[in-house]
């Protein structure tokens, strides 16, 4: 039990870290009513609400992979997407604040989230990431990143879940999407980048307030 609290209290303290690298407006929440777990094999859920393209939470990854490194094993860290449903939109019937390509990598790193394993997935979102923000979502980064983690693009389900092609347009793919930028408004997730650690109310958010049930 101490040593689940003793990583959590490493993983919170990270997080707070952070704030340092974000700007003035953003203030870290922290909130000490998490309760300690009973086993040292309960993973804490967390989840960042992010967009792909935006550049604070390119800075969150990043820091959070290093996070992982210590605290891996003790964490099931997932993404949730800050978009805005809107059925004006062509292709994807959301509008992503940082363009079509930015659906387009929320897609592919859903796709990968769903199809892949947990390891593989999270150094596909670095591997994009690496390639520089403005890249994320393009087709040939999507299909180049799969290559380099080891994910068989088609026989894994992603390339079909988000498009063969790497365009991020397959139709399972545009699905998930719609359900996290769902998922972001259900949590009130108004703007990337937010830490939600469960259950209930015991929250830790960056980038404005997080408005607890």
């Amino acid at each position: 039990m101490l040593g689940s609290v003793k990583h959590l209290s490493l993983l919170l303290g990270t997080t707070s870290a952070l704030a340092s690298y974000m700007p003035s407006m953003f203030r870290v929440h922290d909130t000490s009513d998490i309760a300690p777990t009973r086993t040292d094999d309960v993973k804490v859920p967390v989840q960042l609400g992010v967009m792909s393209r935006c550049p604070d939470a390119l800075i969150c990854e990043s820091v959070f992979n290093e996070v992982l490194k210590t605290v891996g094993e003790k964490v099931n860290i997932s993404l949730v997407y800050v978009a805005r449903l809107d059925p004006s939109e062509p292709v994807f019937g959301v509008k992503c604040l940082h363009g079509a390509d930015e659906c387009a990598g929320n897609v592919q790193q859903l796709c990968v989230e769903a199809h892949a394993s947990k390891t593989k997935w999270w150094e596909f979102v670095q591997c994009q990431n690496f390639q520089g923000r403005s890249r994320i979502g393009l087709p040939e980064v999507a299909l180049n990143c799969a290559e380099t983690t080891g994910i068989d693009w088609e026989t894994s389900g992603a390339g079909k879940c988000a498009g063969t092609d790497g365009s991020g347009t397959g139709e399972e793919g545009i699905e998930l999407l719609k359900r996290s930028v769902l998922s972001a408004q259900k949590l009130k997730i108004r703007a990337a980048i937010k830490h939600r650690t469960s259950s209930n109310k015991s929250r830790t958010s960056i980038g404005g307030s997080m408005v607890a049930d």
